[in-house]
């Protein structure tokens, strides 16, 4: 094995070790907190306009109530107080059913934030377990084979290597099968030894 294999073969490792799979994880575990700590923030906002509209609402209406009128407008008055009364009574209905909506969301961010969290720490200790058997499996293999592969292309092509030969192959998709794919590569490095 030549320097530029080593070489080749350590950026090929390095491109394995720096998938930030884990860094995505945790960024959108970050977006379902920040997006739960928003829904929070806008329903309680709403809640406390409804509250307040409903008291200034309330508060001017009694004050009108003691003034002296005739009974023919404190009948309209009492008819559109009741009307408004029922869209205020509609109003937190929908709001309690919105907020019952965004509960329910947030409880299903959080379970979700639980999957995540647990499918993160699954997939870091999966990295940790299989890197050293893929690493060391792919030692062992250059170094029976030495074969040197061509990722860039989609057909089954690199360079067989010996202490005094070198063979390229290029062996297109598709035209045999896995088997007499395999037996071809043994043939051409058993033509070099």
């Amino acid at each position: 094995m030549n320097i530029e294999e080593i070489f080749n073969f350590c950026d090929d490792l390095k491109k394995a070790y720096l998938d930030d799979e884990e860094v995505n994880i945790a960024r959108r575990i970050r977006k379902v907190e920040d997006d739960m700590a928003n829904v929070r923030k806008i329903q309680e906002e709403e809640i406390l306009k409804a509250i307040r509209d409903l008291t200034m609402s309330t508060e001017a209406e009694k004050q009108a109530c003691q003034r002296p009128e005739p009974e023919e407008v404190h009948k309209n008055k009492l008819e559109v107080l009741g009307q408004e009364e029922n869209i205020h009574k509609q109003n937190i209905s929908n709001l309690r059913g919105e907020h019952k909506k965004l509960r329910d969301r947030r409880d299903n961010l959080m379970a979700e934030k639980v999957e995540l969290e647990k499918a993160r720490l699954s997939a870091k200790d999966e990295s940790t377990l299989s890197v050293p058997k893929v690493k060391s499996a792919l030692s062992l293999y250059v170094n029976v084979s030495n074969i040197k592969w061509d990722y860039e292309t989609e057909s089954v092509k690199g360079i067989i290597t010996t202490r005094n030969k070198t063979k390229r192959f290029n062996i297109p998709q598709g035209k045999m099968s896995d088997f007499e794919t395999t037996n071809l590569l043994w043939d051409l490095i058993t033509e070099l030894t």
